[in-house]
């Protein structure tokens, strides 16, 4: 049985007398990286809920009416006349149901 190495061009022979551990001593490159630590903004949280909801934005340059459509941690998509308007979480002042 073959131990496939995604960070290493060639395949460890892993028998019987291997064990994670072993492998993991000779071959440091094989430990899995730790997954990272998924940071969402309180504000986000809080919009990423009204999905699929119409709302209300306020921006620093206009105010958009419309279904919110998704939510990203850079910016929010609604749907407004059927049309997608991305709005950038900077530029939000409020945001009403």
């Amino acid at each position: 049985m073959y131990y496939y190495n995604p960070y290493y061009p060639y395949r460890v022979l892993k028998t019987s007398t291997n064990t994670r551990e072993e492998l993991n001593r000779e071959y440091p490159m094989l430990k899995p990286k730790p997954e990272p630590k998924e940071f969402m903004d309180p504000f986000l949280k809080h919009l990423s809920a009204k999905v699929n909801r119409v709302i209300t934005v306020s921006t620093t340059g206009d105010t958009i009416t419309g279904t919110l459509k998704a939510v990203y941690s850079d910016h929010i998509v609604v749907l407004d006349d059927g049309k997608p308007v991305h709005i950038r979480t900077d530029q939000i002042i409020y945001v009403r149901d």
